[in-house]
């Protein structure tokens, strides 16, 4: 039997790091995707495999919650587990750790499993082996429903570039929460860095779109509401909530 938590250890690289002396915020989402990618591929279905049968993988929501940004050099030990399923929806909780295991972040994701010729849910075809439960949740607040974005403040607009494409061909959900988080760096303090990023994927971009990032503060100073939306259409593609909190270097 497989075991009901999975890990990969990884080491921040330098091109990882940025001004805070920190790992950026993308780096840690591209572990916790390996890490993810990791332990389904060692159920014996990559997702190369799922792909040839028209199936794809779909990032439905996201909670991340950091307490320290991992420095240049540091081993960062990501875990991972299958939490459970809400109603269509495959749960994945994750713990990064240091190399004393002393927590640096966690989430709490949610995940579909599409067919991609008939654009629907994948329900009752058992597609992928059982995957093995662990029933705890990495974050205590877990997913919570985002208000949209009324008013914003400021946005920007832009083309999709190829090199935000994923292998799906469209934009990896990692971007769109790297481009809100950049759209409001002239707003937050220099010191700053999210510490809590939430997000619920509503639709998706490919390369060519022309997207709008757009914000405003929702609680005081440290709270923000984000929305990317397909200029064209005027579609909302993902609703964001970001925290941020002043932090030292390396995010401590």
């Amino acid at each position: 039997m497989m075991d009901r938590e999975h890990s990969l250890t990884f080491t921040v690289r330098n091109c990882e790091i940025g001004p805070h002396q920190g790992a950026h915020v993308r780096s840690l989402l591209d572990y916790l995707q390996e890490t993810a990618d990791s332990q389904i591929r060692d159920l014996g279905v990559t997702i190369q495999e799922l792909m040839e049968r028209g199936l794809y993988w779909v990032l439905s929501a996201y909670r991340l919650e950091v307490a320290r940004y991992p420095r240049a050099g540091e081993a960062v030990t990501v875990r991972t587990w299958h939490s459970g399923r809400q109603g269509r929806f495959y749960l994945r909780d994750f713990l990064v750790l240091d190399a004393r295991g002393k927590h640096l972040a966690a989430a709490t994701t949610s995940w579909a499993l599409i067919d991609k010729v008939k654009g629907t849910h994948v329900n009752g075809q058992r597609p992928i082996p059982d995957l093995p439960l662990l029933q705890a949740k990495a974050t205590e607040r877990g997913l919570e429903h985002l208000p949209a974005l009324d008013a914003p403040v400021h946005s920007d607009c832009f083309r999709v570039g190829s090199g935000s494409i994923d292998m799906y061909n469209h934009v990896n959900h990692v971007f769109y929460i790297q481009w809100a988080l950049d759209s409001l760096r002239l707003k937050v303090p220099a010191a700053a860095l999210p510490v809590s990023i939430e997000a619920v994927f509503r639709n998706a971009a490919v390369e060519g779109d022309r997207l709008r990032v757009a914000f405003k503060k929702a609680e005081g100073e440290k709270v923000w509401l984000h929305a990317v939306t397909r200029e064209n259409d005027g579609e909302e593609l993902v609703r964001l909530r970001t925290r941020w909190e002043g932090m030292g270097a390396g995010g401590q």
